[in-house]
């Protein structure tokens, strides 16, 4: 199951006190009626959200002069960890920011 908004919010704001606390882990948990697994699935959970990609996307602009496209023009391969996309000349460009954007959180 995963994880909402609210959830998130909800261990930030523990990991937080915790934090500031100056307690172990065993002690802040039985103060607050938690786990000790929890906790540290959550502060494990927020360790590896902030360590940097270990290949980060490099972007290049592009600029297009000729609008004009054709059926044949071969694709742009755009990949983003393990998925590949084939990018077709007249493409969504929101979608296909929404697709790349979803990709970077997943893989």
């Amino acid at each position: 199951m995963k994880a909402t908004t609210d959830q998130y919010k909800e261990w930030e704001a523990r990991i937080t006190s915790f934090q500031s606390s100056g307690q172990t882990i065993a002690a802040w948990c039985r103060s607050h009626d938690l786990k000790v697994h929890q906790l540290k699935y959550w502060l494990q959970k927020q360790k590896s959200k902030r360590q940097p990609a270990t290949n980060p996307a490099q972007w290049l602009a592009v600029d297009i002069k000729n609008p004009e496209t054709k059926r044949n023009d071969l694709p742009l391969l755009v990949k983003v960890g393990p998925a590949a996309i084939e990018v077709y000349p007249g493409f969504n460009a929101e979608l296909l920011l929404d697709v790349v954007r979803t990709l970077s959180a997943t893989c």
